[in-house]
């Protein structure tokens, strides 16, 4: 059965972080969402705390004229 997962190795912490940051950027901002919430949900699971989701916050803000 394959997993779908790759393993790369590279030579210096530099180029790990130059790849990294090519995958999110490639990512749609969908995806880095989901992403997010991912780890939210694992960081949950292994704490055994319920899910929730994210709480929205709205605050009306007047601006001055001028």
């Amino acid at each position: 059965m394959t997993t779908g997962k790759t393993i790369t190795v590279f030579d210096s912490h530099a180029e790990a972080d130059k790849n990294e940051a090519a995958y999110w950027s490639k990512l749609t901002p969908q995806q880095r969402l989901d992403a997010v919430g991912e780890c939210v949900r694992e960081y949950l699971r292994l704490r055994n705390e319920p899910e929730q989701g994210f709480q929205r916050v709205y605050r009306v803000l007047e601006r001055e004229k001028g």
